[in-house]
């Protein structure tokens, strides 16, 4: 199959709270391997590399941040991780890359 006719990869989405974000960050830092995370203060600003977890949650939390973005590898597979800070709570948008 060629790039052209590759079929996109599955997304998922769901809302976090809270102590969902916590266990999602406890796991990512038991699990993942070549974790890199990036932030984004505005939608019109560019990501910023982070290196702490707990910092990341935290900025998360207090929606000091537009969103952000996890790339790692967990049991074999890649991740592309989005978190967007919305009224609703914290937006999670997940894919796999091939």
């Amino acid at each position: 199959m060629n790039e052209e006719n590759r079929p996109l990869p599955e997304l998922q989405e769901t809302i976090l709270e809270a102590d969902d974000l916590n266990r999602f960050f406890l796991e990512l830092s038991d699990r993942s391997e070549r974790l890199v995370m990036n932030v984004k203060g505005s939608a019109r600003m560019r990501f910023t590399e982070i290196s702490s977890i707990k910092e990341l949650q935290t900025l998360l939390l207090e929606g000091e941040v537009w969103g952000a973005q996890l790339n790692y590898h967990v049991d074999g597979g890649h991740w592309l991780d989005t978190i967007l800070v919305k009224d609703a709570g914290l937006r999670l948008v997940r894919i796999q890359q091939s």
